[in-house]
């Protein structure tokens, strides 16, 4: 099986080289080739302006008619120019894909576009194999995700849930046996998480360098202040938000791993005197009782969690500079919360 790299004649050829360089590598079960013909024309003239999918289709059509491509293989357009609908990428479950690049610089943040374009390939190539529709109920209510999960699948509505996509290359349990269901070979989905953790690596890479510049955050355990290394800017949280963030700070130093549900309960005496020492030097006193029964809370409702790790962004959005915010943020990947920040950028002191 053969996927064939097409662009239009707008798209940037040193580009369309990168892209095929980064993918090449990758070779079974999947080959990725270079087209016979590298651009590829609409009915003899360009993808229009705000092209639409049946025109996209058509160009990949005509190339697998033109050149009598076996039934199975794929074939991809990289274009810059705009979709009616402002989609980065499509596939129409005949093996043809297109990729737009598109707008995609000033959404995307750190993400080189030969890594947006191999993983949207990538993506497309998974998507297009199960099957997806998404006018189907049941595939975007499953398989579709419309709340992010750290899954290839995700749907990404925010220009956060877009830039957060290409940090993972994971496939979630229910997509990966609905991929087999639908005759995907294991290898195959081996391929496309090698593809994605490939642009994961690069992706955090340029992420890491992109936060040289950044400020370490402090926390004092002895003052409970929470605060930036050179700027001293505090922030500013609640008791429990402030003990919920604090506690992903030591996580984070510890192991890199971040929290879940399941690491609260495994931590719960540590999340407790963390929270027991922040209220104790907090104006808004809370009694034992009340702060045993947050921390069940915590640890039974996921829902209860998010909601607080929601609250803790929202506030750090207001406090910090908007260029600077995201990297303290609190992120969703792979079923567990994270900040984006480098190990060496969090300080405890004691």
């Amino acid at each position: 099986m053969k996927v064939h790299i097409l662009k239009t004649k707008d798209f940037s050829l040193k580009l369309y080289e990168e892209v095929l360089e980064f993918l090449e590598p990758f070779s079974l079960p999947v080959n990725f080739v270079r087209a016979k013909h590298t651009e590829v024309k609409y009915e003899g003239e360009q993808l229009p302006e705000d092209f639409s999918f049946e025109d996209a289709f058509a160009s990949c059509t005509a190339y697998r008619n033109q050149n009598k491509l076996p039934e199975g293989d794929v074939v991809v357009v990289l274009t810059s120019q705009k979709q009616a609908q402002n989609w980065f990428s499509f596939y129409d479950m005949n093996g043809n894909l297109y990729v737009s690049t598109c707008n995609v610089e000033t959404q995307l943040e750190n993400i080189p576009l030969h890594c947006y374009c191999a993983y949207e390939i990538a993506c497309n190539m998974l998507q297009n194999g199960m099957k997806l529709d998404v006018r189907n109920q049941t595939h975007t209510t499953n398989h579709i995700h419309q709340t992010p999960k750290g899954c290839m699948n995700d749907f990404c509505g925010t220009r956060e849930q877009l830039n957060l996509k290409f940090q993972t290359a994971n496939i979630c349990p229910a997509c990966y046996q609905y991929a087999l269901q639908q005759s995907i070979s294991s290898t195959l989905l081996a391929q496309i998480k090698a593809i994605g953790e490939k642009v994961r690596k690069e992706v955090m890479t340029c992420i890491e360098l992109a936060c040289t510049d950044l400020e370490n955050i402090m926390y004092d355990k002895n003052s409970c202040i929470l605060y930036l290394e050179v700027s001293k800017t505090e922030i500013k949280l609640k008791p429990l938000l402030k003990a919920l963030y604090v506690f992903i700070l030591k996580r984070l130093a510890i192991d890199g791993n971040g929290i879940s549900v399941n690491t609260i309960n495994d931590n719960s005496i540590e999340f407790y005197d963390i929270y027991n020492t922040i209220n104790e030097v907090s104006t808004r006193l809370r009694k034992d009782k009340t702060i045993n029964s947050t921390i069940d809370k915590l640890r039974e409702d996921g829902a209860y969690l998010s909601k607080r790790i929601s609250e803790i962004n929202k506030i750090i959005q207001k406090q910090l500079p908007e260029t600077i915010a995201k990297y303290y943020q609190v992120e969703y990947i792979n079923n567990r919360y994270k900040i984006m920040l480098p190990i060496e950028k969090i300080e405890l002191i004691d």
